[in-house]
């Protein structure tokens, strides 16, 4: 795998739960990140292989990805740290604790003494605390579940974690609650709450983002928009009223009724509720956006009293979030709108893959002696492409593609999409985490409706139900969206959009978007991107959606965003330096 030059204190992390990824930090930076399905292209990618064959844990592809890129070798590395939520043993098929044995295994060259095992939440909550900037600050971790707790007289697991609340002073993390509950997917967390009604409403696992734009077609107004204030203020299904409760030291309990039963059915009275769960969603139905808009509130309400009691009990001004659930930005607008703290980093890898990032930033404390010092966080953790490998790329595809290079970049790619082009963006490294963030993206103009609606028909192939995000200069975003001066670089807030008649493609039925903000020393080429945008339409905003289809993972390689181009109705793919269109046959 690559060079063996040595490196001193190289730390790899690893997540062996969904969303599998690894992590590489040297010397306290973090070098490269990357979640294995953006190398197998199986989304979420569980740990079995494609064919379910043999139990595949590690992330192997991932792990080759990090160790090549910075041209180093497993023998290099002086620490693996992993965590996941349980391990299925192969013997027993029965849920156990991860052992350092799991990962030696398939790791060849890799030594027991050179491997650790840490806890789920824990990771989760060192990638947001430690990449935040903050010194200190209250650190919450939410999702469906995390590593064991609690095992029966027999050595069986009973109890998982479910949200966690930590007190972190000088970057020195302390546990101050935790609530714990039964297996994931079957027991006592927010995030399965929202895993039972998304897939009671025919949306299937893993497709929370469904629930999510659904939410906001539930009990409206008559205008049809409920302002991105008003959520308290109307009732949602009674039945939800106590699906989830919070007690005042932030510790929470979730009603049987919204969990799997043992299994993995629905709860008998859910069903006599609602009815039989849907074999295929039905989003025109207004129970269905009924059952969607009170599940988002209940997660909503349980997020503000979990965050309430962080802020009573650890006295910070400030709060990171991780977990899967502080994904749901509709959520984490309304956390930051209540004003509860000063200040809120939510990590942009906020699921499971997240966690290799945790685990890589403590297995360098714990060789260092001390936390690593924060010298800026980026989401891009992908490894840059060279020339080669970009020429190779187009030469695959050379009798379908027509390829030249911009005298002037940004202005040509701010002129297509002014002009009402499709334009896929492949550029430098990719983002870790599940948003495009303008590395990986698909951008169009979000001044039309009938854009929105060409790009989901033409391109993303997804329900009309669901919005895209719009990308904006961090020093107009006040103009155009009501979050303050708060910014939002990893597209994990949703707020209000002031001036919803200029920029229609990109907000959401209840007047909502998910934002995107950028500055200068963020990302210099976006901004000029946006001011040469606005320049030619007096807009500083660009529709921003993910560079893939429908149930496929965002592109990582020059070869994915070709295949992915010409398979699609992308107008336009800019390549790095390189403009590419199709051959006429093509």
């Amino acid at each position: 795998m690559g060079g063996t030059a040595r490196r001193s204190n190289a730390v790899l992390g690893l997540n062996l739960s969904h969303d599998r990824s690894a992590c590489l930090v040297i010397d306290g930076q973090v070098r490269f990140a990357i979640a294995e399905e953006r190398l197998s292209r199986l989304k979420h990618d569980i740990p079995l292989n494609h064919r379910r064959e043999r139990f595949c844990l590690c992330p192997l592809k991932a792990i080759k990805y990090c160790l090549e890129a910075a041209s180093v070798d497993l023998s290099d590395i002086d620490l693996v740290v992993a965590s996941t939520t349980y391990v299925l043993d192969a013997t027993t098929g029965r849920r156990r604790a991860l052992h350092v044995g799991d990962v030696t295994s398939q790791c060849e060259r890799l030594s027991a003494d050179r491997v650790r095992i840490t806890g789920h939440h824990f990771a989760h909550a060192i990638s947001a605390g430690w990449c935040s900037g903050f010194a200190d600050a209250a650190v919450v971790t939410v999702d469906g579940g995390g590593s064991i707790t609690g095992y029966d007289a027999d050595g069986q697991p009973t109890d998982f974690e479910r949200s966690t609340m930590y007190s972190m002073k000088d970057l020195r993390l302390k546990r101050v609650a935790r609530s714990t509950g039964g297996p994931p997917a079957y027991g006592n967390s927010v995030g399965d709450l929202y895993q039972v009604i998304t897939t009671y409403l025919g949306f299937g696992r893993g497709e929370e983002g469904k629930t999510m734009g659904l939410s906001a077609y539930g009990q409206l107004p008559a205008d049809g928009h409920d302002n991105m204030g008003t959520r308290p203020q109307w009732r949602p299904l009674w039945q939800f009223e106590k699906a989830i409760v919070v007690d005042a030291g932030g510790t929470h309990h979730v009603s049987p009724i919204f969990q799997f039963t043992a299994s993995g059915s629905f709860h008998d009275q859910l069903i006599e509720w609602f009815g039989p769960a849907r074999v295929s969603p039905r989003p025109e139905h207004t129970l269905d956006r009924q059952i969607a808009a009170s599940a988002q509130w209940a997660v909503e309400e349980a997020m503000l009293d979990i965050c309430r009691a962080a802020r009573s009990r650890i006295k910070a001004t400030r709060l990171c979030l991780a977990g899967g659930v502080a994904l749901n930005c509709v959520a984490n607008g309304r956390v930051l709108r209540e004003g509860l703290f000063d200040e809120v980093f939510i990590q942009p890898a906020s699921s499971d893959d997240g966690t290799a990032l945790g685990n890589a930033l403590f297995g360098w404390m714990l060789l260092a002696g001390e936390p690593p010092i924060s010298k800026g966080w980026s989401a891009y953790l992908g490894r840059q492409y060279g020339i080669g490998e970009i020429v190779a790329a187009l030469n695959k595809f050379k009798d379908h593609v027509i390829v030249r290079r911009p005298e002037n970049l940004v202005s040509e790619i701010a002129e297509s999409i002014a002009s009402g082009l499709i334009v896929g963006i492949f550029r430098e490294g990719s983002e870790f985490g599940p948003r495009a963030l303008g590395h990986r993206s698909i951008l169009c103009d979000p001044r039309s409706v009938k854009m929105r609606d060409h790009l989901n028909n033409t391109v993303k192939h997804r329900e009309p139900f669901r919005p895209f995000a719009p990308l904006v200069l961090g020093d107009c975003a006040s103009e155009y969206f009501d979050l303050g001066t708060k910014p939002s670089p990893y597209m994990l807030l949703a707020a209000k959009v002031l001036r919803a008649a200029e920029i229609p493609a990109v907000t959401h039925i209840d007047g909502s978007a998910r934002i995107q903000t950028v500055n200068d020393q963020q990302e210099a080429f976006l901004c000029a991107l946006l001011r040469a945008f606005k320049a030619r339409t007096g807009i500083p905003v660009i529709l921003n959606t993910s560079f893939n289809v429908a149930g496929e993972p965002i592109v990582e390689s020059p070869e994915d965003a070709l295949r992915c181009f010409l398979g699609t109705g992308i107008d336009v793919l800019y390549l790095e330096g390189f403009r590419v269109t199709r051959t006429p046959s093509s």
